[in-house]
């Protein structure tokens, strides 16, 4: 999924691509938190490294050395307009947005692994799942916090009648820390807003 991520350069760093028609994506280096599918770290315990190390040995036979790294050590999250998102970090979360009406939105999340997954890997991915992107994990409550701020500071302009989302505006291929996944999405709503034609969006349903 994240193979244009491929220079030794893009595992250094964020990089942020905009797809066309909203989709975009957001790649990164080596995840600090591991993941179930080759990428040991000390917390998974000692006893599961050799584990670890016969699958990453076995993903570089099949794959070969550049996809089977980009396969158990990196991150990223694929956005596909207009409310499925792929979060292929730890492991592999999806999650669906559906508004429901004007202030409610109902989000669905399903966290993905191989059927023959021994017992230790799978319980490795699914308390990573609750720990860190399930809705009391590490990540989400914030994340959560954030957008509830955010809905409420729009309620409460009165002047300004639009977000501000020009971080490094002049560039189609960013870094983590730009705006570039929210101008691509945006960009693709307002063009079917105002469209004259009828449109059908094939997205998430």
């Amino acid at each position: 999924m994240f193979a244009m991520m491929a220079s030794e350069d893009r595992y250094k760093r964020f990089s942020c691509e905009a797809l066309g028609n909203g989709h975009s994506i957001l790649g990164r280096s080596v995840g600090p938190r591991g993941r179930p599918m080759a990428h040991w770290i000390p917390y998974f315990g000692e006893e599961r490294k050799a584990r670890f190390e016969e699958m990453r040995r076995k993903a570089v036979e099949l794959l070969g050395k550049e996809r089977a790294h980009q396969v158990c050590m990196c991150s990223g999250n694929l956005l596909i307009f207009p409310n499925l998102v792929i979060s292929d970090i730890m492991t592999t979360n999806v999650r669906t947005f559906h508004p429901v009406e004007p202030g409610y939105v109902e989000i669905a999340a399903w966290r993905l692994g191989p059927e023959e997954e021994e017992p230790p890997e799978r319980a490795i991915r699914l308390d990573s799942f609750v720990s860190f992107l399930g809705p009391g994990g590490f990540a989400t409550p914030d994340d959560v916090e954030a957008v509830e701020g955010c809905q409420q500071g729009y309620a409460a302009l009165q002047e300004v009648e639009y977000s501000d989302a020009s971080r490094r505006m002049a560039s189609l291929k960013g870094g983590g820390d730009d705006e570039l996944q929210m101008r691509a999405y945006w960009r693709q709503w307002a063009r079917l807003m105002t469209s004259s034609e009828p449109v059908s969006i094939r997205g998430a349903s």
